[in-house]
């Protein structure tokens, strides 16, 4: 049974979603009236508003953007070449996160790692850990999985289950 596969459209809404998030803090930093007057400040006059605003924006929505597409590039790059990872065995020294902690659900299948956190909900690979109801929960599951390595860690794009 498939449990997870990554679409090629999740990925990109995922970055629209942080760059308007970004807009939002920037906007409320611009509003801060502590921020507007450290800046008056220091400049020993009335700050131009609008070039905050203009540099805040810039930066909320170039970032977030220009990771997103990078990363969407080599996912769809992956996906087309067929330049993937595929493994299919039994999970193996499975271990499980508690919640709410900063740690890492993990798990081999026939020698390949996979960690993997719910703390990176804007991560368009597999991050469903076993104490929100994940469905890898415990060693023996059957699993057959694609992946690509993203910074030499190994980053579940399609996974199955056997039931």
């Amino acid at each position: 049974m498939l449990i997870f596969e990554i679409s090629n459209w999740d990925y990109p809404i995922v970055f629209i979603v942080l760059s308007l998030l970004c807009l939002y803090v920037s906007y409320k930093l611009i509003v801060n009236p502590q921020i507007v007057f450290l800046l008056n400040r220091y400049y020993k006059a009335n700050f131009p508003k609008w070039i905050l605003v203009l540099v805040l924006i810039l930066l909320s929505l170039l970032f977030p953007l220009l990771g997103g597409i990078i990363e969407f590039y080599k996912i769809d790059r992956a996906l087309k070449e067929k330049s993937y990872g595929e493994v299919e065995g039994l999970i193996e020294n499975f271990y499980a996160k508690k919640c709410n902690t900063k740690e890492y659900d993990s798990f081999m299948v026939n020698g390949v790692q996979f960690k993997y956190t719910n703390l990176t909900y804007l991560s368009p690979y597999y991050h469903r850990v076993a104490c929100e109801g994940g469905e890898i929960n415990h060693n023996g599951q059957k699993v057959k999985i694609y992946y690509i390595k993203v910074d030499k860690k190994n980053k579940i794009i399609k996974i199955w289950l056997q039931k």
